[in-house]
């Protein structure tokens, strides 16, 4: 997804901010398989970039196995239900991160000009669906359920400005992106923004070897809210089916 993300909604840009010139220090909270903080090192290799994560997926050998680290200070094992982060209090040029339920513990701890980047799940319908679409709205309300039940609410807040308010910030910039499930197949100009997010968004949700859907409902919905795990796969395939569906009218917001 950090092809769609960045190169194509941000226009080949890791980053929309304006940042100083010289050596920065950047902040990168949730960072994943540490493509991003190893690309900004890149751009900026005389810059500080601390990445943290509850995990430890980051790139820790290179192609033949050697150990590397890419200049980055990897900071693995954060819980960040935690207070503490292990950070030193103290300000940073730039904090990145795509977690917004985050957003209220990141102050008075740390604080700089910050960017968040997220795709809000929830499965949105301009037009009136048929009754097979019920399948998305069962999947989509557990889902909601469930997360919320563990303090990581999955669905965004009508108006998100007002969090991020709330946690401290200032407000300088708010854009989305409308991201379709389905690829317009008498358009697929490879040169349109649109239909490249599509085409990534697609890639990442139903190429089987990912498994999206099954993988971010499976742990949430036997775990949370007590189902079985054959009652988990049979509903995530039929939503599979009808996201995927050629004139699919479901979209996400980025």
């Amino acid at each position: 997804m950090h092809n769609a993300w960045y190169n194509v909604a941000l226009d080949n840009r890791l980053h929309l901010a304006t940042l100083r010139p010289g050596p920065l220090r950047i902040l990168d909270i949730g960072y994943g398989t540490g493509i991003w903080a190893v690309e900004m090192k890149k751009i900026y290799p005389d810059s500080e970039i601390i990445a943290i994560d509850i995990g430890n997926d980051h790139p820790t050998v290179d192609e033949d196995g050697h150990p590397v680290h890419h200049g980055v200070d990897w900071r693995p094992g954060v819980d960040f239900m935690q207070e503490d982060w292990g950070l030193k209090d103290g300000s940073f040029d730039f904090i990145h991160a795509g977690m917004r339920w985050k957003l209220g513990r990141l102050h008075p701890q740390i604080s700089g000009q910050a960017e968040f980047l997220e795709l809000d799940w929830t499965p949105r319908c301009d037009v009136a669906t048929s009754p097979a679409s019920s399948d998305v709205s069962r999947w989509w309300q557990a889902m909601k359920i469930a997360s919320t039940s563990l303090g990581k609410p999955l669905d965004y807040p009508a108006d998100i400005e007002t969090l991020v308010r709330r946690a401290g910030c200032t407000v300088l910039n708010h854009r989305v992106i409308d991201v379709q499930t389905a690829e317009d197949l008498f358009n697929l100009n490879a040169d349109d923004p649109q239909i490249r997010i599509t085409h990534w968004y697609r890639i990442f949700m139903f190429t089987p070897a990912y498994k999206t859907l099954n993988g971010m409902s499976m742990a949430l919905l036997t775990r949370q809210l007590g189902w079985t795990p054959a009652d988990v796969a049979a509903l995530v395939l039929r939503v599979n089916y009808q996201l995927n569906l050629t004139h699919s009218p479901y979209y996400h917001n980025l």
